[in-house]
């Protein structure tokens, strides 16, 4: 009994951020002025946002100036995130790349049905950035479905029995708090519970490939240590 070991293996890795609130004005200004002649996006996702007059999902164009500084941030908050995670050693080059980006104007009874994003390349993450939140959207720390709140899901099952099944929970929610960033796999199924009131939900999302160069999975397998899709 001298060998006993009790090992966990990690389902999930979110980063998780907190832009400055003169940034989120900077980025609000840049959606308002430019909200009315914005392509739409809709097309491409698979959003509800209908309910309302303003309801929309909005290209967000990432070679002007405010646009484009939040891409310098989101390739440095993606270099850290893949670090953390170790996928390919710690010296190895990151070469993160904004491929998507678009804006979510969200009222009253809009939803976001489960989902998940694509990229062109093997790897990719996706994000979202809370921009507004209604004042009838409240905070929520229990397991459940809050009004307004993002649901990220790694697996196939969640419920109230998880616990007692020994069973992790694979799924987590987060409220839309304004400057709060949250980046993940784009494998990551996640929705949005609606609302219902007045107000604008707002938020930024987008797509960023990684090393375009290609597939970097043996690098990944002589890390981790596997040998013919074995684990030694």
């Amino acid at each position: 009994m001298d060998e006993v070991q009790v090992k966990s293996f990690p389902a999930a890795t979110i980063l998780e951020a907190n832009l400055p609130l003169e940034v989120v004005d900077q980025i609000n200004k840049h959606i308002d002025e430019g909200r009315s002649t914005a392509k739409d996006y809709s097309p491409y996702l698979a959003g509800e946002i209908r309910q309302g007059e303003y309801s929309a999902e909005l290209e967000l164009d990432g070679a002007e100036e405010v646009p484009a500084r939040l891409i310098t941030i989101l390739h440095e908050l993606c270099k850290v995130y893949l670090k953390d995670m170790n996928l390919w050693g710690p010296d190895a080059e990151v070469n993160p790349e904004v491929d998507s980006m678009w804006t979510v104007h969200s009222y009253s009874g809009d939803y976001n049905p489960p989902h998940e994003h694509f990229v062109p390349t093997i790897t990719g993450v996706s994000c979202i950035l809370y921009l507004k939140t209604p004042d009838q959207i409240k905070p929520s720390h229990v397991q459940g479905n809050p009004d307004g709140h993002t649901r990220l899901s790694w697996g196939d099952y969640d419920s109230s029995q998880d616990l007692q099944m020994l069973r992790p929970w694979q799924a987590t929610y987060y409220y839309p708090e304004v400057g709060k960033l949250i980046m993940f796999p784009v494998w990551m199924k996640h929705s949005v519970n609606p609302f219902y009131g007045d107000g604008e939900r707002r938020t930024l999302s987008a797509n960023i490939k990684i090393n375009e160069e290609g597939d970097r999975r043996k690098e990944y397998q002589e890390l981790k240590g596997f040998v013919g899709g074995r684990h030694e």
